[in-house]
């Protein structure tokens, strides 16, 4: 049994005063009720809740050897373009172009399902974590 546990049955009354005592199921449930219970207990103002907005979507390269030539410094055709444009650095770099190069070369890609080996390999890395989940908060995942 887990020291918060034993804490928990010895002396409820005290634990009241200095811990706050969450639950997952709640959070996921309620988390609007939890994140009040949260700030009230420190004393704080409510949290602001936002929209997560989607940042980093999937996507690959249109053209490996353009985004090759934009994130390696030592590509050739850099290396020999360098003295040229090396002038014109601050320039190329306030106008944006940089950024247009990136969003044309971009191209749309769904992520791919995780494999039967790599379930495998995470399942095996995060076991006893896992088994923490389970035991302690009734937490599992499909395998």
């Amino acid at each position: 049994m887990s020291f918060l546990r034993k804490l928990i049955l010895y002396s409820p009354p005290v634990l009241d005063a200095i811990f706050l005592i969450l639950n997952t199921t709640d959070l996921k449930n309620n988390p609007k009720e939890v994140l009040h219970k949260l700030s009230s207990f420190l004393n704080i103002g409510p949290f602001n809740q936002t929209e997560l907005k989607i940042e980093n979507k999937a996507a690959g390269s249109r053209s490996k050897a353009l985004q090759q030539f934009l994130l390696n410094r030592n590509h050739p055709l850099r290396k020999a373009t360098r003295p040229i444009i090396k002038p014109f650095k601050s320039l190329l770099l306030k106008s944006g172009a940089i950024d247009i190069l990136y969003k044309f070369n971009r191209k749309k890609s769904s992520l791919k399902p995780i494999s039967a080996h790599e379930r495998k390999a995470a399942s095996s890395y995060f076991s006893e974590d896992l088994n923490n989940l389970k035991e302690e908060f009734q937490i599992s995942f499909p395998q």
